[in-house]
């Protein structure tokens, strides 16, 4: 196979895109069919939101340890992108009530914590005055007493941890995530997100994605923010993202936060407005009660482990022949990276697409609580989820690429067209008037051109006044001696 040919693999079985209402998930696919019919929503989109509200509910609970070595935690990072209209707050309403009432404290649980907390506090001015009297003591009873406050200090009554952060501020998400292990970040409104303060802070989102540490200082204190995990949940509007991303788009997509996304866009052939029936039969919600209790015993449990020292994630990991099949898909993305392949200009995503498949496997296997291994039909339909994912990925971020995508794109085009007989290269200013669109101009050319000479797919030579742009590293000099009339040296 040339390394310019597309490998053959692909469009058959790693491009499948998914059958959203057949999905090999009880609990998960009766939910989206009974929510799809109940709102008349695009099941696309239902599907989404469902996902969204099961990465939360489980990525406090376990990681996957994936085939190639190294750990994925089971966080989740979603966009998604439709009119005004498709009832994106009703679909969510379907999934995402358990988590708006973790959060809530009833009156007789605010009560009973005020009163916890005065008689914390007595307590504590109790172990004051014993220190008062022990200050010239024995070094027993100063250790005794250090002992004590330490105890003491483990006993402070807390609040029911948030969990749920909609437009907060960034310092309560933080605070938030010092005394809680995860929490989801949820906006019906996402362009408020990609405008916020958390956008601003792309290392946060990025570092907690991959499941590493993130360091900040907080008046004068240096906080960890260690072994946490997030999920983001955005829905927006197409025209608004579009002007977003033509004002920051480059930023945002080389700081690498846009290749940690999971995209959904809706188009125009998905949407079912104006197909919409009104009628008074109303609903069963047996499968939505289903899935909402699933997510309610799946909080409880995480807030039984926060309580906890010491818990550990559970790793779940693939079935043998599961695992070579996912391992084969990753090598199927590596080639797909070459030029002419699907990801020749989207590398940064492909770097990630294996993992994001064996997240959401790892997510069905452990919401649906399946036994054992995660098996070869959950991670088909991971995979196909992803494959419908990746056209909305490229279609959104693809006209936005980064130096390397350009200089990839300006290395195949002067592969295809042959150098004029007699000249070292191709001119600079024709490339400039005929290559592709978005080096035309010397301020976009000149750092690609720059980029490629470093790497050594070309030089560039100045004869007679013009720049021309020749293949391969730029030739070593050669001190050429000069002969005597004779013509020996």
């Amino acid at each position: 196979m040339s390394m310019w040919t597309p490998s053959f693999m692909y469009a058959d079985a790693y491009s499948q895109p998914p059958q959203w209402g057949n999905l090999p998930f009880p609990l998960f696919r009766d939910a989206v069919n009974e929510a799809t019919q109940a709102t008349q929503a695009p099941i696309k989109m239902v599907t989404h939101c469902a996902v969204n509200a099961a990465f939360s509910a489980v990525q406090g609970l376990a990681d996957l340890q994936r085939p190639d070595g190294g750990i994925a935690p089971l966080t989740n990072i979603s966009l998604m992108i439709g009119e005004t209209g498709e009832r994106k707050s009703t679909v969510d309403a379907c999934f995402f009530a358990e988590f708006y009432k973790f959060g809530d404290e009833s009156p007789d649980h605010a009560v009973e914590h005020n009163v916890r907390t005065k008689i914390w506090k007595l307590k504590e001015k109790m172990l004051h005055a014993q220190l008062e009297e022990s200050v010239d003591g024995s070094q027993e009873d100063l250790q005794r007493l250090m002992s004590a406050f330490k105890a003491h200090a483990r006993q402070q009554p807390r609040s029911r941890p948030a969990f749920l952060y909609q437009d907060t501020s960034l310092t309560s998400l933080k605070l938030g995530l010092a005394s809680f292990p995860s929490a989801c970040v949820h906006s019906t409104e996402g362009i408020s997100i990609l405008k916020g303060p958390l956008f601003e802070e792309q290392d946060l989102l990025c570092s907690l994605y991959s499941g590493e540490s993130h360091r900040y200082s907080r008046k004068g204190k240096n906080i960890v923010l260690s072994d946490k995990r997030l999920c983001v949940s955005a829905h927006s509007q197409p025209n608004r993202t579009f002007r977003f991303l033509a004002t920051v788009g480059k930023d945002f997509r080389e700081s690498g936060l846009a290749a940690r996304m999971t995209v959904c866009v809706l188009n125009a052939a998905q949407s079912t407005q104006g197909y919409r029936v009104y009628d008074a039969i109303e609903i069963p919600t047996i499968c939505r009660d289903r899935f909402n209790d699933r997510i309610r015993y799946l909080l409880k449990i995480l807030e039984r482990a926060a309580k906890r020292g010491g818990f550990r994630r559970r790793k779940i990991k693939f079935a043998p022949k599961v695992a070579r099949e996912y391992l084969e898909y990753a090598s199927w993305i590596e080639r797909e990276m070459r030029p002419n392949g699907k990801f020749q200009f989207a590398r940064d995503y492909a770097n990630r697409l294996a993992d994001k498949v064996g997240r959401l496997s790892a997510k069905f296997h452990l919401f649906e609580d399946f036994e054992g291994d995660i098996g070869l039909e959950t991670f088909e339909a991971a995979r196909a989820f992803y494959a419908e994912e990746t056209n909305d990925f490229l279609f959104l971020f693809n006209y936005l690429p980064s130096e390397q995508c350009l200089a990839d794109q300006l290395v195949q085009w002067l592969q295809q067209r042959p150098i004029k007989l007699g000249e070292i290269g191709h001119k600079k200013s024709y490339i400039q008037q005929c290559g592709p669109a978005a080096l035309r101009k010397k301020a976009a050319l000149d750092p690609v051109l720059g980029l490629l000479e470093q790497q050594g797919a070309l030089h560039l030579q100045t004869v007679n006044n013009a720049v021309y742009v020749c293949p391969g590293q730029r030739p070593p000099y050669v001190l050429i001696q000069p002969q005597s009339s004779l013509g020996l040296l």
